[in-house]
């Protein structure tokens, strides 16, 4: 069974010279579809590299599971520790909310409309 998400990626301190290796590897686990290189104005903030994409997840994997494989991937790529935030979003599984207007709303929101056009 898969699900569907999206997902995106921030890489904070990259080796410079990796920047496509890691993007290869992070590809190879989940399917970003986007990249943004960004270096901060601050130099001591380096290097980010961030990553978006829409897929699924297989297998039952966890979206716990999948962040420690893309984690890993990332810092095989990189040829070690570099910071990685992963966010994962459940399109499935979407936050929502239900607003039902019966007759008691109707009247309500038009008295409400009413009084408001009269100020």
């Amino acid at each position: 069974m898969s699900r569907r998400y999206s997902m995106s990626v921030v890489i904070t301190h990259p080796t410079e010279h990796r920047i496509n290796a890691i993007q290869e590897a992070a590809e190879e686990v989940f399917s970003f579809d986007c990249w943004e290189s960004l270096l901060a104005d601050d130099p001591k903030d380096g290097l980010r590299l961030d990553g978006y994409g829409d897929g699924s997840l297989y297998a039952g994997a966890t979206e716990k599971e999948f962040a420690e494989q893309l984690t890993r991937a990332i810092w095989r790529a990189n040829g070690g520790y570099c910071h990685v935030e992963v966010q994962a979003t459940c399109l499935e599984d979407l936050p929502y909310e239900t607003f039902y207007f019966d007759q008691e709303k109707y009247e309500e929101l038009n008295k409400k409309h009413e009084e408001t056009q009269r100020e």
